[in-house]
């Protein structure tokens, strides 16, 4: 589940408490039942985040009955992974992923593409995959002028926008030879089905 690096940090850690700790289950309800002072202000952080872990809770806009403190959670970069990920477990042996890939275009300048499928074989781009966690009526000129470049720096004649919800007014047309479409996997209902019919759309 964790990089290599971090594999062996976390190696190293449990080896050197294995013989001076042992593991206890606790409840949401202990994470709050502390008293803090100068010398374990420290896990107070820790404890707050370990309790909305153990409640299998879920951040919401709405107002909630508990208190804990704020975080930011980036959902353009969690949305990208999220996808990113699922394609991985579920493209077709002609296809594989790569993400975050940098392309140069001059000195101190360079894109970084969300997304690029491979033909497994002859390592070609087939398709620019760049996710947006918004929910427009259309695609933005901004948007399809930025897929556009990132196709033309590539050398793929295909590039989609990828959005959580479908769009009102969709995207499929031809600038040039390059194909820009918009597509939804969407977050709304089982993430399987909608994975399915994502991959669907975008090899149709």
């Amino acid at each position: 589940m964790c990089l290599e690096r971090v594999s062996q940090t976390v190696r190293k850690a449990y080896h050197a408490l294995q013989g001076l700790v042992t593991s206890q289950p606790c409840s949401p309800q202990d994470c709050v039942e502390q008293q803090y002072n100068r010398l374990n202000e420290d896990y107070r952080l820790l404890h707050h985040l370990c309790r909305f872990f153990l409640d299998n809770t879920a951040p919401s806009h709405e107002r909630g009955d508990r208190t804990t403190l704020p975080f930011l959670v980036n959902m353009d970069r969690l949305y990208e992974l999220f996808v990113a990920e699922w394609l991985k477990a579920h493209l077709p042996a002609n296809l594989i992923i790569k993400s975050q890939e940098r392309v140069n275009i001059g000195k101190n300048l360079y894109f970084k593409t969300d997304l690029v499928l491979y033909d497994s074989s002859t390592l070609t781009p087939c398709y620019i995959l760049d996710t947006k966690y918004k929910a427009p009526v259309s695609p933005s000129p901004q948007d399809v002028a930025q897929v556009v470049a990132y196709a033309v720096s590539k050398n793929c004649q295909e590039v989609i926008l990828v959005y959580p919800t479908s769009l009102t007014h969709s995207l499929d047309e031809l600038i040039g030879h390059i194909r820009v479409r918009s597509l939804s996997f969407s977050l709304h209902d089982n993430l399987e089905h909608a994975g399915q019919t994502f991959l669907k759309n975008l090899l149709s």
